[in-house]
């Protein structure tokens, strides 16, 4: 399969974002590139992607790309049958173990959106992050590089993350 990648090495060889990210005005048909950065994360991965594939953003706008960072659980198998089930969206890459910065930058590396977003492998996107986020962007083209949602903590712990309070 073309979206099923074996990365040689722990990083992306001589990468520079300036130079080898597709340029905004790209002919893509992606909005989005979501990279997953994904390392035993056998509980969490198939519903984190599971909040992407019902956003209420055109599905077929977003690229996907999970970048198994060398796991040693099934995440790899996991993220292969979503990679099969959805070939036109899903772009998986496996390489040996080089931590989540490693595998972000070989994640970018493949992204052709026009937003990137990083996404943990224990996230959840709710209902309509992409949409909200898309409006927001598209009406403030000139003014903003960067946003940063709201988060909520889910699972042992729950309610409002610390990292709300960093964006008054």
């Amino acid at each position: 399969m073309d979206n099923i990648i074996e990365w040689q090495g722990v990083r992306a060889k001589d990468f520079f974002f300036e130079n080898d990210c597709t340029p905004i005005d790209n002919k893509s048909d992606y909005v989005f590139s979501l990279i997953i950065a994904v390392y035993n994360s056998e509980k969490y991965i198939a519903e984190t992607l599971d909040s992407i594939i019902a956003q209420d953003f055109d599905f077929s706008k977003i690229q996907v790309i999970l970048v198994d960072d060398g796991s040693t659980d099934k995440s790899y198998e996991i993220c292969k049958k979503y990679a099969l089930d959805y070939p036109n969206n899903l772009i998986l890459v496996h390489k040996e173990n080089g931590g989540v910065s490693s595998a972000r930058n070989v994640g970018v590396h493949f992204a052709t959106g026009k937003y990137i977003n990083f996404i943990d492998s224990d996230d959840l996107f709710g209902k309509n992050v992409c949409s909200t986020v898309y409006k927001f962007f598209e009406s403030n083209q000139n003014k903003t590089d960067v946003v940063a949602i709201r988060v909520k903590i889910f699972g042992d712990k729950t309610g409002e993350s610390w990292y709300n309070k960093k964006f008054d």
